[in-house]
């Protein structure tokens, strides 16, 4: 729950304060963790993926393998669209537009699930890790055209 959210929520006299503390305690225990795979989020501050959708709605994941099979399912089964995501670049960890970077699926490197989705900032980046590594490199919108199942086989 967002800032912007509690104060909406407090202004309008909808919750009392007690109601208002349950819920950010309990939103911030399960922002702890993966919303996917539960997976403890501090443990993978190099590979993190933030996505926000349509209606408010903010997930932060453990990595790019999360994050798309988490806007599959959102898009699929809840109906949201994305709006924004940001990610770090596997290589120099800057924070980069998830939209506009390149993802590697498949690769032998492994940060976090399987199978890996390691995303980059350049297409150049990608490719010559590629070659080192293995996998397949995909834009966003590749990858989300992609089944399910062969994400979860890719390689």
């Amino acid at each position: 729950m967002t800032n912007k959210a509690i104060r909406a929520l407090a202004g309008g006299g909808i919750v009392t304060a007690a109601a208002i503390i349950l819920v950010i305690v309990s939103f911030t225990s399960k922002a702890d963790t993966c919303y996917m795979c539960s997976k403890p989020l501090a443990s993978h501050g190099a590979t993190l993926y933030h996505l926000e959708f349509t209606g408010g709605k903010e997930v932060t994941v453990c990595c790019a393998h999360c994050g798309v099979g988490c806007q599959m399912r959102m898009r699929n089964m809840e109906g949201d669209e994305l709006e924004s995501v940001r990610t770090l670049d596997y290589l120099t960890e800057k924070s980069i537009n998830g939209a506009a970077a390149y993802y590697l699926v498949g690769s032998e490197e492994i940060p976090c699930c399987v199978p890996t989705v390691i995303c980059f900032e350049e297409q150049s980046s990608a490719e010559r890790f590629q070659r080192e590594q293995g996998g397949k490199v995909y834009s966003l919108e590749e990858i989300l055209r992609l089944p399910m199942e062969k994400l979860m086989k890719a390689g």
